[in-house]
């Protein structure tokens, strides 16, 4: 009978024992389980060991911007399109009145104080040497001044009518269109004009007090005269911080230097910045300034009501410039 083929056994020597087989050691960097996948601790090895940084700095993402009044990417809350509410129309003029307009505030502040202190000189020169002669001199110097700067500040106006009629309002019916926004302009306008009136108020009110009481007609005999500058003085300072807040041009060293930080000027920038444009500025100044001066002389003999067509003319102009941009 046959049997089973004998199975050879290995030799003692081929079979290792427990002691002779050798467990593999993983390194740390299979076994680990990284921190930042589950929002834990940084371990000991990413401490002594820290992923290295990429060269190229990482991209931003892509989101909106955030219109909050600051930098000049931002657009004003009034230019978004529509009639803006009192409230946001408000809040945008103190926001930028109060990080770009006390330039203007300082500025008017000194011509008003400059005024002040030529009247007040020409009252103390009155007393002690020719009254006319010394009347003249002052309110010939005072008038000058003035002109002068009103001049400038015309270069202004002319710069928002040409930014008002470039095209844009093209019919009557889309200019009537612009009437339910006279409310907020109206606010924005009463709130600018008050600040340099309040200011010239205050001022005279300090020089009265200084006097003890009202002066005499001797000390102060052209002052009620002068009331119709100071309504002027004040409209102009009240157009320049306007149109300073609500970004029009830029003011800032002149009119016509292109300030990257004024937006949404669109093709009147670009045409006033042309030499056609600045030709046409500059022939428009002249003829303003001239015009300024006629005015200024029949409001010396007229009064106030001389300066009300040009008054009217300068309040149509920004409200259909502020219509157009809002």
């Amino acid at each position: 009978m046959p049997t089973a083929p004998e199975v050879e056994s290995p030799p003692e020597g081929d079979v290792p024992t427990a002691a002779e087989v050798e467990i593999p050691e993983f390194s740390d960097e299979r076994t680990e389980i990284r921190s930042d996948d589950f929002g834990m601790q940084p371990t000991q090895a990413e401490i002594e060991n820290p992923a290295p940084v990429p060269s190229h700095p990482p991209v931003p993402l892509s989101r909106p911007p955030v219109f909050h009044g600051q930098g000049s990417a931002a657009p004003p809350l009034s230019r978004a399109g529509g009639s803006a509410p009192w409230s946001v129309v408000l809040r945008e003029v103190m926001d930028r009145f109060r990080r770009e307009a006390p330039v203007f505030v300082v500025g008017g502040a000194l011509l008003i104080v400059v005024r002040v202190l030529l009247a007040f000189a020409a009252g103390f020169l009155a007393l002690s040497v020719d009254p006319g002669a010394a009347r003249q001199v002052i309110q010939g110097v005072s008038t000058l001044a003035f002109l002068i700067v009103v001049g400038f500040l015309f270069l202004g106006l002319v710069a928002v009518a040409l930014d008002a009629v470039d095209g844009r309002v093209t019919s009557i019916r889309r200019l009537f269109s612009q009437v339910r926004r006279l409310p907020a302009f109206l606010l924005q306008l009463v709130v600018l004009l008050a600040l340099p009136l309040l200011g010239y108020g205050a001022v005279v009110g300090v020089g009265y007090v200084s006097f003890g009481g009202m002066p005499s007609a001797e000390v102060f005999a052209p002052f009620w005269e002068q009331w119709g500058w100071a309504v002027a003085t004040a409209f102009c300072l009240g157009v320049v911080v306007y149109v300073w807040v609500f970004g029009r041009l830029s003011f800032m060293p002149f009119f016509l230097v292109d300030d990257p930080t004024v937006t949404a000027l669109g093709a009147a920038r670009r045409s006033i910045l042309s030499t056609r444009g600045k030709n046409l500025l500059v022939l428009s100044a002249v003829a303003i300034s001239l015009g300024i001066l006629l005015l200024g002389v029949l409001a010396l003999l007229v009064g106030l009501f001389a300066a009300v067509p040009a008054v009217v003319l300068l309040f149509a102009i920004l409200y259909r410039a502020h219509g157009r941009r809002t």
